[in-house]
């Protein structure tokens, strides 16, 4: 009897149609939100990265008051953070309108060509070429601070700066 109607295919059959809106509203469904998870966690990664650049600012900044390059060297030793490559240091305040972050006197010469009484860290710093920056999250901080000079005659004074911390992760693409 069943064999005798026209257009029957069985109880699945019949359903078939109606089955394959709903599979594919369910693909889109998952995919958007595949999507917007992944986008998420590279948000997130993001901001891991601006958090680490600013414990490292943080860390070296100590109370905004550098006295001298030892201390300066031991707040550099106390840096925990291992996730991002970074340089750091202190730059005189420059009413120079051309002078950018990138630009400062002890990123200008080298990594290795910091002196004895360059405020710089890590002391053998690793380089940043800006050439291939496509694939790295460069991150840079500016925080002013107070350093404590001697001048010519020998007596110690307060001059403002700022200390410049550059961090930068190569992110795989």
């Amino acid at each position: 009897m069943l064999e005798k109607q026209k257009g029957f295919i069985g109880p699945i059959g019949d359903d078939l149609p109606s089955l394959i809106p709903l599979l594919f509203g369910l693909m889109i469904f998952f995919s958007t939100f595949t999507l917007t998870f992944n986008s998420f966690d590279q948000k997130t990664a993001s901001f891991q990265y601006d958090l680490d650049a600013l414990k490292i600012a943080a860390s070296l900044r100590g109370n905004n008051y550098v006295y001298d390059y030892p201390q300066f060297k031991s707040l550099c030793d106390s840096i925990g953070v291992q996730s991002l490559s970074f340089r750091a240091g202190i730059a005189a305040l420059s009413p120079s309108a051309d002078e950018t972050v990138f630009n400062v006197e002890f990123l200008k010469d080298g990594p290795n060509s910091a002196g004895a009484n360059t405020y710089v860290c890590p002391e053998n710093p690793p380089e940043l070429k800006l050439e291939g920056s496509q694939n790295k999250k460069i991150v840079s901080k500016v925080l002013p601070i107070a350093l404590q000079q001697k001048n010519s005659s020998g007596t110690s004074i307060i001059v403002p700066a700022r200390l410049v911390v550059i961090a930068w992760k190569v992110i795989q693409q």
